[in-house]
């Protein structure tokens, strides 16, 4: 796998070109150096263990689209589902589909994914991802650009996902926070808040922020994470159940695309050859 070879610098190995599938999401062993203890995955593996951890790159949108319609310049989809009798989609179709090797060196890879328009988004677009490895951190650039003939909406994010031990803690600071209805689990309301600080054995459900700063810190027995990004909102997922959680900086709201105003909620209405952008950092020290 290219980015099993990269983990472990063995980058000559890798032709800049080489395609795989699903590739651009990974898991972390874990270890006290990323760099020392990077694994990847293929995407639709699941967090097994505890040791493990995921990430996906969400594009051309973030979080839950409800019912699966968009509206959009006077025409309504009804997009396709991964999965059967899927009530809503979520993250995308980025996550699902085979990206190619850009280029590849010592320190990091690039991958993109062009979309054509097809039932699961009616729209051409490219995304451009860039992973680049530290000794300490994880680093992500994630560029996505309208390739279509008209304008389009377009989102994106990162939905990381960590093994969930006894006492583990997040904690974050933020101005509002979404409520969500419990049946279709999509957000009805937003009220102010000083943010999130809480045991995620003790967490059930989505818990969505508006107006992020300072990052997410995470703190276990074992490690000490802080998750920094260019965009400011966040969603926390854990069920009492599981033995992982998730974790998503998006660039608009959950099911912003069906607000009365998706823009206000930080969809952008992107022209034709014009992009959004956003950066994501996953800082990992010795607890």
């Amino acid at each position: 796998d290219v980015l099993e070879r990269l983990a472990k610098r063995d980058a000559p190995a890798v032709a800049a070109g080489e395609s795989k599938s699903n590739i651009v999401s990974f898991c972390c062993l874990d270890h006290q150096k990323i760099s020392e203890g990077v694994a990847w995955c293929r995407v639709g593996q699941l967090v097994a263990q505890e040791a493990e951890a995921a990430c996906l790159a969400t594009v051309p949108y973030a979080h839950r689209l409800g019912f699966r319609r968009l509206d959009w310049a006077g025409q309504t989809h009804t997009l396709a589902a991964p999965v059967p009798d899927a009530v809503h989609v979520a993250h995308g179709m980025g996550w699902l589909r085979p990206w190619d090797v850009v280029a590849v060196d010592g320190r990091g890879a690039t991958f993109r994914y062009r979309h054509d328009p097809d039932p699961s988004w009616p729209f051409a677009f490219e995304a451009l991802q860039t992973i680049e490895l530290t000794e300490s951190a994880l680093k992500f650039h994630l560029r996505v650009t309208n390739t279509h003939h008209a304008d389009q909406p377009l989102g994106l994010g990162w939905r990381p996902v960590f093994g969930k031990r006894p006492h583990a803690r997040v904690h974050l600071e933020a101005r509002e926070r979404w409520l969500f209805d419990e049946t279709s689990r999509l957000p009805i309301a937003r009220e102010a808040t000083h943010g999130l600080d809480a045991e995620l054995r003790w967490l059930h459900g989505d818990h969505a922020f508006e107006q992020v700063h300072g990052g997410v810190k995470v703190r276990d027995e074992k490690l000490s994470l802080k998750l920094t990004s260019s965009l400011s909102r966040v969603v926390v997922t854990a069920h009492e159940s599981r033995q992982h959680w998730a974790m998503q900086w998006l660039s608009h709201a959950p099911n912003a695309l069906q607000m009365v105003q998706p823009e206000a909620h930080g969809v952008a209405r992107v022209a034709p050859n014009a992009w959004i952008e956003a950066w994501m950092k996953i800082d990992m020290a010795p607890a």
